[in-house]
């Protein structure tokens, strides 16, 4: 059985979020507002470094320092710091070992 409503087509596309008028306060000198908070950035840094990402996640931890640069001192932040470190450390051996024939990347050697 169908049903047939009487009601008429919307005139607006139901999924299109609406638009927001201007903001009467908001003045065109003004500074723009920062894009993403601190937090957010660190939440997106925290999902890359999970992922392995740690290109990706230095880059959102910087932006997050910039908006708030007391927050490297939070544990977490730090840990990422370090896992980032790590993965630059092992990058470079990995470099050195691949390009035996450039002099600058070999490891010292032992005697």
């Amino acid at each position: 059985a169908f049903f047939v409503s009487k009601r008429p087509a919307p005139t607006h596309d139901i999924a299109a979020p609406p638009e927001e008028p201007p903001s009467a306060t908001a003045r065109p000198d003004a500074a723009p507002e920062p894009r993403m908070p601190a937090e957010t950035w660190r939440d997106a840094a925290r999902v890359a470094c999970n992922e392995n990402a740690f290109e990706l996640c230095e880059h959102h931890l910087d932006e997050a320092k910039a908006l708030d640069p007391d927050g490297e001192f939070r544990p977490e932040v730090q840990r990422m710091r370090q896992d980032i470190d790590r993965w630059r450390r092992a990058t470079e051996d990995y470099r050195r070992y691949l390009l035996p024939g450039d002099p600058s990347a070999l490891p010292p050697e032992t005697p």
